[in-house]
């Protein structure tokens, strides 16, 4: 079988509606979006995370899957400075 692997990057902090501010609910709801949809992944047994490290996206992801990875030696995350 072939792995599988994901790719993250998005917008930089001020594209967003809130900017910089990561105490802000719409911050907030987008990282639980972040979280369910990498568990997404990981139940679909994909575990190879590359992401674009960015101040925006990029680090969120990198963070939550920096989390989970300490709970499951199997995922791999590779970051890309852009």
């Amino acid at each position: 079988m072939k792995e599988k692997s994901c790719a993250i990057l998005g917008p930089e902090p001020l594209k967003f509606p809130w900017g910089y501010d990561e105490e802000d609910e719409r911050c907030g709801a987008l990282k639980l979006i972040l979280l369910n949809m990498v568990n997404f992944w990981l139940v679909e047994t994909i575990k190879t995370f590359v992401v674009v490290l960015d101040a925006g996206i990029g680090l969120y992801a990198a963070e939550i899957i920096s989390e989970l990875k300490e709970k499951d030696s199997e995922i791999s995350l590779t970051c890309v400075v852009p």
